[in-house]
Parts: structure tokens; C-alpha cells; sequence
């Protein structure tokens, strides 16, 4: 049986609460405390036959009450209602093809809460007049991001991954930082490339974009498959959609005939924590993540 779904409605719950209700220390304290239960539902997952329902079993209802338990006492409020036992049955039937679908579990469940669970995370300045709070409520900072590519850059004989964040707002965002996590670690390069893209005192201009380096495309692999050799970036993606048979098999086949090369293909999550200023002074971080896909064919 699958144990997962409700793990879902916990992420949920989170994602409504207004941002000055949830401190940004709070907040990293669920994530973490949701990422540990969402890696503890997922162990016992079958990982062959046919599941057609998503059930609770005993074990996963005690894991989950400790989890609510738990965000209770971070004065997560809407938790208090998952914790009287509401959440069992809630979601379940429309979360089974999200859960049914996924090849890895506790991925698919990290992925979506990058996306869910982290509101934008802005600081009010007490001292602003009403007047300069309409202003700075009609100009909202916003940073997102708009795509993800391969690129070189000179000095390097590396292909990079890279991130392309977007100002979609009417002012400058200041001293933009970004910072990408795999579910175990952050990704930190070393290299001159990260040192003259990633800069302290960087600002996005309203309208404009910027590239951010990620990491170079082998060190990746490397970090985000280890111990396995053979596999090849074949792409990225914002959704959760595998590329198509055809697609595949062109990356992964080289000049042999399509069926006679079976293939595999393993999608690994993200996550990007963009953190800025605007021009207001507030102090904001937001969190979303992109997929990337590897392959690797079996001739």
C-alpha cells in the first residue's frame, strides 16, 4: 500500500497561512520536520506490482500525528485540525495519481513542498507611513524563475547547468543571492565561474533577468546519482514530466536501432532559494525547484 498522500495534506496546510504568521526560522524547522516524515513514509513503498488505492496503515497514522504534533508546537496553527485526525481520508483520491505516478517517492514529495510549503518571507518596516506602505504595496519585489539551460563559460571547460531568475516587478531587487539544495545537501562550486556570477551585491533590475551557474553538469551527476556510471543529462524541467520515448531514445541511442536499446531515466529535484532586498528595505527569500533528468540506455 502506499503511505504517502497525507504527507501531502500537511505540506498543503502550511501553504495558506498568511507569511508574517510563520517565522523564517519556523519555517525551516517544518521543512525540515516534514522532509524527515515524508523520507520515513516512503521506505516501505512497493516497488513492483499494481496499487490502485492509497491507504493509511498504523505505523504512517503514528508518524503523522507526531509530525502535527510537532508543527502544533511551532504555531503552525492549521495543524491543530490534521492533529484531531481530519486529515485522514482528505485528498487521498486526488493524490493518488500524483503518488501512483511517481518513480521516487520521498523526491516527488520534497519537490512539491519546495513548491508549496515556503510562502515569500517579507519583513514591514514599522516606521513607513501609510502613504509609503500604499507605495510599497502597489510595487511588490518579485524574483522567479524562468528557465534553466546548459551553458559555458570562458576560463572553464565545463558545461554548466544554470538557472535564469526574472524581476517581474515595477522596482530593483538588491543584493540577490542564490543558494541550490539536492534533498541531502546544498550544491556549493568552488570554481572562479561561481565566484563571478554569484555576487554580494547584486541587483536585478525591474524587466531584466540574470543567469545564475548551478554546477557543472558531471560534478552533478556525480552528486545527484553516486556510485553509478553511465548516465547522461538528457534535461530539465520545471513539471514533473519525463520526456517523450522518442526524445529518450535520440539522446541515449546514438546510431543504434530504437528497439534494440532499452533505456532507463531518473529524475532528481532542486530546490532554489532565491534571497534579496527590495528597495523598501524588506528582506525577502522564496523557495521553488526545477527537475532534472538523467538517462541511460542499456547497450
Amino acid at each position: 500500500m502506499y503511505r504517502i498522500a497525507p504527507i501531502f495534506a500537511a505540506i498543503s496546510l502550511l501553504s495558506s497561512y498568511s507569511v508574517g504568521a510563520i517565522e523564517l526560522d519556523q519555517q525551516k524547522q517544518a521543512i525540515d520536520l516534514i522532509q524527515k516524515t515524508a523520507s520515513a513514509l516512503c521506505n516501505n513503498i512497493p516497488t513492483d506490482g499494481e496499487t490502485t488505492t492509497v491507504t493509511l496503515d498504523g505505523e504512517a497514522t503514528l508518524e503523522l500525528n507526531m509530525l502535527f504534533r510537532k508543527l502544533v508546537d511551532l504555531n503552525i496553527s492549521g495543524a491543530a485540525e490534521f492533529s484531531r485526525g481530519t486529515y485522514q481520508g482528505v485528498l487521498q483520491e486526488d493524490l493518488s495519481a500524483i503518488v501512483l505516478a511517481s518513480q521516487e517517492c520521498t523526491r516527488a514529495v520534497w519537490t512539491d513542498l519546495q513548491a508549496k510549503l515556503i510562502p515569500s518571507l517579507t519583513t514591514v518596516d514599522p516606521q513607513l507611513s501609510p502613504s509609503e506602505l500604499l507605495v510599497k504595496d502597489q510595487n511588490p519585489t518579485k524574483l522567479t524563475i524562468v528557465g534553466a539551460d546548459l551553458k559555458n563559460y570562458v576560463g572553464s571547460d565545463k558545461t554548466y547547468l544554470t538557472v535564469r531568475v526574472e524581476n517581474l516587478a515595477t522596482v530593483s531587487a538588491k543584493n540577490v543571492k542564490a543558494r541550490f539544495f539536492t534533498p541531502k545537501s546544498e550544491l556549493l562550486d568552488k570554481t572562479n565561474v561561481h565566484k563571478t556570477f554569484h555576487r554580494s551585491d547584486l541587483i536585478i533590475r525591474s524587466g531584466n533577468s540574470y543567469e545564475f551557474p548551478i554546477i557543472s553538469i558531471s560534478e552533478l551527476a556525480e552528486v545527484l546519482i553516486p556510485k553509478t556510471n553511465g548516465w547522461k543529462y538528457i534535461g530539465q524541467t520545471r513539471g514533473t514530466n519525463f520526456p517523450s520515448d522518442n526524445e529518450a531514445r535520440q539522446k541515449l541511442c546514438s546510431s543504434a536501432p530504437f528497439e534494440l536499446c532499452p533505456y532507463s531515466l531518473s529524475m532528481k529535484g532542486i530546490a532554489v532559494s532565491l534571497e534579496y532586498e527590495s528597495i523598501f528595505g524588506d528582506k525577502i527569500q522564496t523557495l521553488s525547484s526545477i527537475n532534472v533528468i538523467f538517462g541511460k540506455s542499456g547497450i
